[in-house]
Order: C-alpha cells, then structure tokens, then sequence
C-alpha cells in the first residue's frame, strides 16, 4: 500500500509546511525551519504522531472502499 516509511512521509510533510508558511508570509520557529534532519526531537516526535493517525485513516479509508467494491461485485 504505503511504500514510504513514517519519517519519510514526516520530512515531506515538514518540508512542505516550512515552504508554504514561507510563501504565505507566516513564519514559523527559527528552531523549526531546518532539515528534518536537523529538527529538535520533540518536534519529530509531534510529527510522527500526527502522520501516524493520517496514514491509519487512509488505510482504513482504503480497507474500506475496498471492502465495498467487493460487496458491489457479488
């Protein structure tokens, strides 16, 4: 389903945010606009918690439409 890993999806998603808050004006935490890599740990831990709970729905989202394609076929 998912090929990438927890920390993968989370670089993205940071590196993502950092670019849009940039291009809408906002500016966020001078401890936060680094690399993932570079990211104090309580920032990652947040992070993962958060991209923990979107990849369950979305594979719960995905079991489910699934699950109802299959329905539909009998």
């Amino acid at each position: 389903m998912m090929a990438r890993t927890i920390d993968e999806l989370c670089e993205i998603a940071h590196q993502t945010y950092e670019a849009a808050a940039a291009a809408h004006g906002w500016e966020t935490q001078k401890r936060s606009r680094v690399a993932w890599a570079d990211l104090p740990e309580e920032n990652k831990a947040a992070m993962r918690a958060m991209m923990t709970v979107i990849r369950d729905e979305i594979r719960h989202e995905f079991r489910v439409e699934a699950m109802q394609q299959w329905e539909r076929s009998l």
